[in-house]
């Protein structure tokens, strides 16, 4: 994995702290990330507004890059494929 990219793991999307969907305009994600120098391995992180999808990856209104590991169990119950229903919404 790129250095200047970080996995996000146990993720949802969030406005506002509540879940919304994976269409959610102004939605940021909620989840624990990885291979990022400014956190610990597996830090609960909230990310900045989610601005497009580039691929496989998640960029933020901040300029972050995120790979997107696996949504939070609850979560991908709530929205099913959430995973492919963001990238899809954002590309």
């Amino acid at each position: 994995m790129n250095k200047d990219v970080y996995l996000i793991e146990d993720w949802k999307l969030v406005s506002c702290m509540a879940a919304v969907s994976p269409e959610e305009a102004y939605a940021r994600i909620d989840g624990n990330v990885f291979n990022n120098p400014n956190f610990q391995e597996g830090d609960p992180v909230i990310t900045s507004v989610i601005e497009y999808a580039e691929g496989e990856l998640i960029c933020t209104r901040s300029g972050s890059k995120y790979q997107l590991g696996n949504p939070l169990p609850s979560y991908e119950e709530q929205y099913p494929n959430a995973k492919e229903r963001l990238l899809k919404a954002r590309q």
